[in-house]
């Protein structure tokens, strides 16, 4: 603390405040209405203080001005370590989130996965009476895999009767054409 008088003359300052504080004018009459202000001020010996100040007066009458300042130093210093911790923080937790975000995902398309093995596996067989194993859920990808079987089905029912017409067709050509080449 430190109390200065009407003047702006410092006339006494606490054992703690190890410094002078100098006040500009400006503070003077700011606190001149009957005002208190926060301000920085860089002490006489180079230290910033944060420093409140409040008019003092007796009867209403102006007296002086009473100054109550800390020094930044020790609030940088936790700011610093604050931010510090924050940035730290926040990276972990994005890494964490990261790794999260990629094991959900990686499970949850380890069945699209499996279906598009099991459907190369179908391609290159040339087999459509084989099915894809369809996830035992109630979600879209057990959708698609019960949709793709059904449409591998139809394809096959398809191609098996085409298969039966061209049989049947050539059996019934192949009289004709014995008859015709006899």
């Amino acid at each position: 603390l430190q109390l200065f008088d009407q003047m702006g003359a410092g006339i006494q300052r606490s054992s703690g405040l190890n410094t002078y504080i100098q006040l500009t004018s400006t503070d003077f009459a700011t606190a001149r209405h009957l005002v208190g202000a926060f301000r920085d001020y860089r002490s006489v010996s180079g230290e910033w203080l944060r420093a409140y100040i409040n008019p003092f007066q007796s009867n209403g009458q102006f007296l002086g001005v009473l100054v109550a300042a800390r020094p930044i130093a020790p609030l940088a210093n936790q700011l610093r370590t604050l931010v510090l911790l924050l940035a730290g923080g926040t990276l972990g937790a994005t890494l964490l989130l990261a790794l999260i975000v990629y094991a959900v995902a990686e499970n949850a398309l380890r069945p699209l996965s499996r279906m598009a093995r099991d459907a190369a596996r179908i391609q290159r067989a040339q087999d459509l009476s084989r099915q894809v194993r369809v996830p035992n859920t109630r979600d879209e990808v057990a959708a698609l895999g019960r949709t793709f079987n059904d449409m591998l089905g139809r394809l096959d029912a398809a191609f098996e009767s085409q298969r039966r017409f061209i049989a049947d067709a050539s059996h019934e050509l192949r009289t004709p054409l014995t008859a015709i080449r006899g």
